[in-house]
């Protein structure tokens, strides 16, 4: 079932997710004003956490915040998935050792668990890396295909789009488009340094 959103369509998503987000119908907004409006006998214990009037999500300080919020809930399944097979693959007869010589169960965690997952955080971080940088369809749909207000939610591949299709500036376009390819393997060789098997 936690796989189920990253199979899901991200045009779907991000529409579902444009109407639970939306300032005067949607069901986020209706779920923060009745907590930040509730009440025990005269005072609001919740108003300081909750607002009490609904929050225009299209506002700047808001829409980084939706999108990551959709893009995360899109993408942990898959990660969790990711990390399970993984954590599946880690001898069981490495943490019987260890309990025969005295690891807590934090030590277990720590010197067997972690070690022997970096190959998968290698390839999740690169995979994050790469899907983050080249972020479109959420906030394409989200935003209405204009970035937001203040661009708040413009992403570069968003800019590339905006720059080639709609000002028909291809040059320009394909400049930042290898920009971003030097940026990806950048981090990407970072994250190898980082998180990569030593030689």
């Amino acid at each position: 079932m936690y796989f189920l959103p990253f199979i899901t369509s991200s045009v779907a998503i991000s529409l579902v997710f444009t109407t639970l987000f939306s300032r005067d119908f949607g069901m986020i907004n209706m779920l923060f004003t009745s907590a930040g409006n509730w009440t025990v006998g005269d005072i609001q214990p919740l108003a300081w956490l909750f607002p009490t009037a609904n929050i225009d999500w299209n506002r700047p300080e808001y829409t980084k915040t939706m999108i990551a919020f959709v893009v995360f809930w899109r993408y942990v399944g898959w990660n969790t998935v990711l990390y399970l097979s993984a954590m599946q693959t880690i001898p069981k007869d490495l943490y019987e050792a260890a309990t025969v010589d005295g690891a807590k169960r934090w030590q277990q965690f720590w010197y067997i668990t972690v070690p022997m997952l970096k190959p998968m955080m290698f390839f999740a971080v690169t995979l994050t890396i790469i899907g983050n940088l080249q972020l479109f369809e959420e906030p394409f749909i989200i935003t209405g295909g204009t970035g937001g207000i203040e661009q708040a939610g413009k992403t570069a591949a968003m800019h590339m789009y905006i720059t080639a299709f709609v000002e028909g500036d291809f040059g320009t376009a394909s400049a930042i488009s290898w920009i971003l390819f030097a940026l990806i393997a950048f981090l990407t060789w970072g994250n190898n340094k980082l998180l990569g098997e030593k030689k």
